[in-house]
């Protein structure tokens, strides 16, 4: 009989394809595997905070972020991030960002504090966390970003 330990798979094994901090959040899209977090690295690849596994080897989404990652959400093909920065991709992007497949871009103003959740229903993105602003909007650590045309 096959032990409950061999349920568990060990493709993203270290040193080889392992991540080189805390991940602190992941989602799925079709296939890969989005995490954020702390780190630096993702197998070989130079992922400030963010990373993609294809099942096979990681890949950087552009330049990534110039602070933590505290959650990630998908919605076809874009990726939602938020966490405690205020860069994605070397745009200015106050703490929650879109990833379009090829750059970032920021939801409007952004916040003023750290992002820990995210959700996508239909063309709203919602963000909870730290903050008291969503866009220049008073908010109370929930905020909503409705998505231009969606």
């Amino acid at each position: 009989a096959a032990s409950a330990d061999d349920n568990w798979d060990d493709r993203f094994g270290f040193p080889i394809a392992g991540i080189n901090g805390t991940v602190r959040a992941m989602a799925i899209s079709g296939s890969d595997v989005v995490v954020g977090g702390t780190f630096s690295s993702a197998g070989n690849a130079r992922a400030n905070y963010i990373a993609r596994w294809n099942g096979r080897a990681w890949s950087s989404l552009g330049t990534g972020m110039n602070g933590a990652l505290n959650a990630v959400a998908v919605r076809g093909g874009d990726i939602y991030a938020g966490g405690d920065f205020d860069q994605a991709g070397g745009v200015a992007a106050n703490r929650i960002a879109k990833w379009d497949g090829s750059a970032w871009s920021p939801l409007g103003n952004g916040v003023n504090g750290a992002v820990n959740a995210i959700a996508v229903s239909g063309g709203d993105v919602y963000a909870g966390g730290i903050f008291t602003r969503a866009g220049g909007k008073s908010s109370s650590c929930i905020a909503c970003w409705h998505e231009p045309g969606r």
